[in-house]
């Protein structure tokens, strides 16, 4: 992407022997806060601020119509042109710490304006070779909102130093509770070694371990752990009381059947018993 498909074409200029009245009259206009200064052959020889003007004005205290542009300009300028690639623009603009590049020509004479604005709205998402990415544009940004003074390697520098301290701090955050968390599942073991009712009262310590601070993922697979192998235990324990259970009523349902037996056994030889007696009486007769 060049500079002549992002730049405002056509821009308002001032001369050196403008007012500030002029220059502010301008900015006015044309809503913008900054004017190319050109010569008779619209050379660009400066580049004049709003600041500019307010400063000049608060601390000379002469009027605008009095103050002239060439007093207050800005002299040393940087300018692009047109087929520039944005990239390499907006690279002077993050160094030197600018939000406007005059664009001239092969002759210097005036052609547009490149803003960081312009290049902002023409951001877009990753790389490529038809906009600016947004990493680039965000650290020109960067640098360019920076106070005068500060370089770019010494915020570098600092910044580098806040990742590697709250690195550090993620880091020991995470050893100290993976610690908790490998503690917290050997008392779970310790405490399901006992089983049965021995889980109910070993488990509590190590739940209100648990609700110490926030349960990490480790801490609730453990907990789950913990209650599944009580679950189990407890339907064990029921099964084999359920089982015994079953078993004693087998046994009295067996007794009973038994002793039904043995009645039908006794009821049989009574019965026996009386057809003989009744059999001897019929012989007696």
């Amino acid at each position: 992407m060049i500079v002549e498909s992002l730049m405002t074409r056509d821009p308002v200029a001032c001369r050196p022997e403008s007012t500030l009245a002029d220059a502010a009259a301008l900015m006015w206009r044309r809503d913008c806060g900054v004017v190319p200064v050109t010569d008779e052959e619209e050379r660009v020889v400066g580049m004049i601020t709003d600041r500019d003007i307010c400063m000049a004005l608060a601390t000379s205290g002469r009027q605008a119509a009095e103050a002239r542009v060439g007093e207050v300009m800005a002299r040393e300028v940087e300018t692009c042109t047109p087929v520039d690639d944005v990239r390499e623009a907006l690279e002077v603009m993050r160094a030197r710490q600018l939000r406007r590049l005059p664009v001239v020509n092969s002759l210097g004479k005036l052609v547009g304006i490149l803003s960081v604005s312009d290049v902002v709205l023409h951001t877009r998402k990753g790389k490529g070779k038809k906009h600016v990415s947004c990493r680039r544009t965000l650290a020109a940004l960067r640098d360019i909102c920076r106070p005068h003074g500060s370089t770019g390697d010494d915020a570098a520098t600092d910044e580098g130093e806040r990742e590697k301290k709250k690195a550090g701090g993620v880091k020991g955050k995470s050893d100290g509770a993976k610690a908790k968390d490998d503690e917290a599942a050997n008392m779970a073991d310790e405490a399901l070694k006992g089983g049965g009712a021995g889980v109910e009262t070993s488990v509590a310590p190590v739940e209100d371990h648990f609700n110490e601070s926030a349960p990490t993922p480790e801490v609730e697979k453990a907990r789950r752990r913990v209650g599944s192998r009580k679950t189990t235990v407890s339907r064990k324990s029921t099964g084999k009381r359920e089982t015994a259970s079953r078993r004693k009523v087998a046994g009295a349902g067996e007794s009973e059947s038994v002793g039904d037996a043995a009645t039908e056994s006794a009821g049989v030889s009574a019965t026996e018993s009386a057809g003989v007696v009744e059999g001897a009486g019929d012989v007696t007769g």
